[in-house]
């Protein structure tokens, strides 16, 4: 049996040896970003109605911190990208 899980291991390590680079787009990503304070307000929009808008339109959840990190979190790693490039383009000085 001792010799079987040996063989069964080294098999397994031959397939995955290391990690691959870059984790699949339809893989559930979090991706964290910076923006000055003085646009999270911009961000949030009156009433929470920019952010729930970018949060319909992506399908993603945003959370925004008082020291300007913000986190974009989502099933879908390409509509995270797409979220966080929005994001980017409307807080950028």
């Amino acid at each position: 049996a001792r010799r079987g899980r040996l063989e069964i291991r080294d098999i397994m390590q031959e397939e995955i040896a290391e990690p691959r680079p870059e984790v699949s787009d339809h893989a559930p990503r979090v991706e964290v970003i910076q923006i000055p304070t003085d646009k999270s307000g911009l961000l949030i929009g009156p009433g929470g109605k920019t952010i729930n808008a970018l949060q319909d339109e992506y399908g993603v959840n945003i959370s925004v911190e008082n020291d300007g990190t913000v986190y974009v979190a989502g099933v879908e790693g390409m509509s995270v990208k797409a979220a966080v490039s929005a994001i980017k383009g409307m807080t950028k000085e």
